[in-house]
């Protein structure tokens, strides 16, 4: 990736001017405080007879509106997004922002640093299958971005109980259970998928309607997935769960 490449997947907020919102605020409340002081000493001049002093204190009410309405205009315009951006931006979202933050998790019980994250080159209607291997853990998972919603899918496999899957929510409460704070809902399906018994684990959470457009919520999303699938892997493997299935994790 070159540098004005990256440069421009960090800078791709949809505001024509994207400042903190401290920024917009304290800006704002300078030029609203400017203009009612001066309307206000307008008024004090005209009364106290001070002529010379009123064309002044208007001259700065003038601008000081003109200056507010300018800044409205910079700081809440936003540029228009097609649905084309809007594909190449999620397709972004997933083959660099979500691939390089899974390449980051580790599992030291396995002595397993960095994964290196194999990805399908075919995309469905919105989400992508990842391999991620280091040594002998080979993790296969299924993720997707909707514009404003989130899925991530995993499959094990069923060792044919009937309290299997009461089994894996025990087994995965605290992974889950984490991730719930941040919005995920977690949820189980058992299925027969090319000859074999395997459990769907499929996960959905809401995100604001500008994860494709701001890089703070690209960030906090594709490392809250690598984190939630770290968390995963290591409850797995800890509890004997198989992860290797025939079958690649996809929407069922």
């Amino acid at each position: 990736m070159s540098d004005s490449q990256e440069h421009s997947n960090i800078l791709d907020s949809r505001r024509i001017l994207h400042l903190p919102k401290w920024v917009r605020t304290l800006t704002i409340s300078i030029l609203s405080t400017m203009f009612i002081i001066s309307i206000l000493s307008s008024f004090t001049f005209l009364y106290n007879n001070y002529n010379g002093m009123i064309t002044y204190s208007l001259a700065i009410a003038q601008g000081s509106s003109g200056a507010f309405l300018l800044v409205l205009i910079l700081l809440y315009s936003q540029r228009d997004e097609n649905v084309s951006g809007f594909i190449k931006s999620s397709d972004d979202f997933l083959a660099i922002h979500v691939k390089r933050s899974l390449s980051l998790i580790s599992c030291p019980e396995e002595s397993a640093q960095n994964f290196s994250v194999i990805e399908s080159n075919k995309k469905d209607i919105f989400g992508r299958q990842y391999n991620l291997v280091s040594g002998h853990i080979n993790l296969r998972i299924w993720i997707g971005v909707n514009v404003k919603k989130i899925f991530v899918i995993y499959f094990v496999k069923s060792d044919e109980t009937e309290d299997f899957v009461e089994k894996l929510k025990r087994i995965y409460q605290f992974t889950f259970g984490g991730a719930q704070h941040v919005g995920f809902m977690s949820h189980y399906e058992s299925a027969v998928v090319e000859g074999e018994n395997i459990v769907s684990i499929w996960l959905t959470t809401p995100t604001s309607i500008d994860l494709l457009i701001d890089p703070r919520e690209k960030l906090f999303w594709s490392q809250d997935i690598a984190m939630m699938t770290e968390s995963f892997l290591r409850t797995s493997l800890r509890n004997g769960i198989v992860l290797e299935t025939k079958a690649c994790p996809a929407p069922l």
